[in-house]
């Protein structure tokens, strides 16, 4: 007698934390999917059908002669545990998630221990300090500048604010994002940009002591810029 359950895909740990890891992220190209799990773009199709199949992902070419796009849909995150809000891809944010993609990727290789901060994770505890304000009928925290992303070495370490610039915001509004994140957060930053911005960055860090002490510049990994 064929079970209940007959065709249903049911999920694996894998799957738990791969999904987890793009919904963070908020999509991912199939080729860096290829690189996440260390097999080929094939692999990465099969990987996503399947998800497709079970309702987890949706994956689709949005731009032409570009790779799909996969990104976590409403019945994925409800089923995987995970606590954000659906998410659509919008052409505008394409290239700028490859690129922190790429970031992200290279620092786990380089540290497969370390602690990744998306975001997207980032957004969601500032929103949730502004509700649990008004809750107790208390001014809201502004919302402020969040980073890429925080980077941690190990659970004890000192965090690290990772900023990627594929744009170049101007010099005002990158002195005073600089000066928030090193003044008010407290925090180290680690720039990745590309070659055009890298000059613009290295000024603006090199002119100021309080900012040269605790940014530093690189250039976004693997071609992505």
């Amino acid at each position: 007698m064929p079970r209940s359950d007959a065709g249903t895909i049911r999920a694996t740990e894998r799957d738990m934390q791969l999904l987890r890891w793009i919904a963070e992220q908020y999509a991912i190209p199939i080729d860096q999917l290829a690189e996440l799990i260390g097999a080929t773009e094939h692999a990465a199709r099969r990987l996503m059908q399947r998800w497709k199949k079970a309702g987890w992902a949706e994956g689709r070419v949005l731009i032409v002669r570009e790779r799909p796009l996969v990104w976590v849909t409403r019945r994925g995150l409800d089923d995987m545990g995970i606590d954000y809000r659906p998410w659509e891809p919008t052409l505008a944010k394409i290239e700028h998630i490859r690129a922190v993609n790429a970031v992200r990727l290279s620092l786990e290789a380089s540290r497969p221990n370390g602690i990744w901060t998306s975001e997207r994770q980032l957004l969601k505890e500032q929103a949730q300090r502004q509700r649990a304000a008004r809750e107790k009928g208390l001014e809201p925290p502004k919302a402020h500048h969040l980073a890429d992303g925080l980077w941690q070495i190990a659970a004890d370490a000192v965090p690290t604010a990772v900023e990627v610039e594929r744009s170049y915001k101007g010099t005002e509004r990158t002195t005073q994002i600089m000066l928030h994140l090193v003044h008010t957060q407290k925090l180290k930053v680690a720039y990745f940009t590309t070659p055009t911005i890298k000059p613009h960055l290295e000024a603006i860090v090199s002119s100021r002591a309080d900012l040269a002490a605790h940014i530093r510049i690189y250039d976004i990994p693997r071609g992505e810029q």
